[in-house]
């Protein structure tokens, strides 16, 4: 059994600057962690995880999907093996640490596990593994001490957990103090104003980083050129995916494909970059050694709360922004009301109020918003929301285990589904279309779908992107869509690449 551990916590009465502290603390840890939710919104997250795994209590899960074990390593740098899947590992490793969240604090995380889960995963919870990642399928660093930033309360608070004896409460004191002297010298995070579609890089008005690489056309083509399937393999896997739902297969099918690109700038420049041209709520920055991850999702996937009510919020439907405010609300109307779009995110609120229907209470399952219209700086998305309430006897790995992956990311029914994807996708999708986020000590987790998002790994850059198919899809335009997806995040890429775009090393960038 683990020793018995303490929370101590001390805020500061400002929003430090999310941007400038993790570069100050974390920019130069070999491992570290980034849940950025700073582009705050009525109803979407407020607070911001930052940290590393130098803490002393700190360890780094790592994982392939069928190897039978996890390799941990933990302080000091010993490395062990524990047998059996990750899933099994952090719910054995959670229950035995499990710590009630103190009362006072207004998050739900107060340490525990932050990571990510790669679609592979899928393998330990019901589906298959055809084809493997070049990088860990997960990966998981078990956070000791948190940087939290509330962008609502405009508060800044630490929170370390300490063991119970006399020298691990001074060596928290001392990190609570540094880390707070640190801080102080930091600028207070104000929340930026929201994009308008020409500063994030649609339209043709104003200066943007993004824009000096190339305009919407010639970028779109370029990350075209770079797709691993390419055109004419994507449309004939479409028509593959339809003649499945033809034959009564699935109702749905989420077909993706990938772009690779030479990775040689730094993750943490894109990532930086990202979050301004593309802020969305559920982002992320996660560097695992040579692994990092530059992540803009506007998805939610799942969050369970210290009530065990569990969110998860899909979205299925999406379409541009435009700079002309009448186009744009044209395209957003269009969106709303388009039976297509509406069908593909009713068939997958129904797929995951089924998931849901497995590990919560009996009646508890119910759809709180349907088809609602969420706005972003680049991009409409139709989104959903369904609740419900954990089961007293389940674990939130019991609740992870039967909603992964994320049915907005399979199409449903989800088994044999994914088996069609397998059938028609060339390799593995890896971290994108997985989940990232944290796990509480508390029986607590918010996760996001790894969506909008670049992995550097092994010298390169992968982009995935995709979308719904359905009987009702036009070919072309569903290439499109997964083009408009994928273009966002190539441009960020692109621009941190081509050295068009170098935010600075010591301060915000300033874009």
């Amino acid at each position: 059994m683990p020793d018995p551990v303490t929370v101590q916590h001390r805020v500061l009465e400002r929003a430090v600057d999310t941007e400038a502290a993790f570069l100050r603390l974390y920019g130069g840890s070999a491992t570290a962690f980034w849940l950025d939710s700073e582009h705050v919104e009525p109803g979407l997250d407020r607070f911001s995880f930052l940290g590393d795994a130098t803490g002393p209590l700190a360890e780094v899960v790592r994982y392939r999907v069928g190897s039978g074990f996890v390799t941990v390593t933990g302080p000091g740098g010993r490395v062990r093996r524990e047998p059996g899947t990750v899933l099994d590992y952090l719910a054995a490793t959670l229950r035995r640490r499990f710590l009630p969240l103190p009362a006072h604090l207004p998050f739900d995380f107060a340490g525990g596990y932050v990571g990510y889960l790669g679609y592979e995963v899928k393998a330990d919870c019901g589906g298959t593994a055809v084809h493997r990642a070049p990088s860990p399928d997960a990966q998981w660093i078990f956070a000791d001490r948190l940087v939290v930033v509330d962008h609502l309360a405009g508060r800044t608070h630490l929170v370390a957990l300490t063991g119970l004896g006399h020298a691990a409460r001074q060596a928290s004191e001392s990190w609570l103090g540094s880390t707070a002297a640190a801080l102080e010298q930091l600028p207070t995070w104000t929340n930026p104003e929201p994009l308008e579609p020409a500063v994030a890089g649609i339209g043709d008005h104003g200066a943007h980083p993004i824009d000096s690489v190339a305009d919407s056309d010639t970028a779109g083509s370029a990350a075209e050129d770079l797709l691993v399937r390419g055109r004419g393999q994507y449309l004939r896997d479409i028509a593959a995916c339809q003649a499945a739902l033809r034959a009564g297969e699935s109702y749905e099918v989420t077909l993706t494909d990938q772009l690779d690109l030479p990775a040689t700038a730094g993750g943490l420049d894109t990532y930086r970059l990202l979050r301004r041209a593309n802020p969305a709520p559920y982002s992320a920055y996660l560097r695992f050694d040579d692994l990092e991850i530059a992540c803009s999702s506007p998805e939610r996937f799942l969050k369970v709360d210290r009530t065990r009510t569990v969110e998860t919020k899909p979205i299925k439907g999406t379409a541009r922004r435009d700079p002309d405010p009448a186009v744009d609300e044209r395209l957003r109307h269009a969106l709303t009301e388009d039976p297509k779009t509406r069908a593909e995110n009713v068939m997958i609120v129904d797929l995951l109020r089924n998931d849901l229907g497995r590990v919560c209470e009996i009646g508890s399952v119910r759809v709180r918003d349907l088809l609602v219209t969420e706005t972003y700086s680049t991009l409409h998305q139709l989104v959903s929301t369904v609740r419900g309430k954990l089961r007293a006897d389940l674990h939130v790995i019991d609740c992870l285990r039967a909603c992964f992956p994320g049915g907005s990311m399979t199409g449903a029914p989800k088994i044999r589904t994914m088996e069609i994807i397998d059938g028609l996708e060339t390799r593995a999708r890896g971290i994108y279309s997985g989940t990232i986020g944290f796990l509480g000590l508390g029986g607590t987790a918010d996760l996001n779908i790894v969506i909008r998002t670049a992995v550097r790994h092994g010298g390169s850059w992968q982009i995935g992107a995709g979308g719904a198919i359905v009987l009702d899809s036009v070919a072309a335009d569903e290439y499109d869509e997964m083009l408009l997806k994928a273009r966002a995040v190539y441009r960020a890429v692109s621009a941190v690449e081509t050295g068009r775009h170098r935010p600075s090393r010591d301060l915000p960038a300033s874009i």
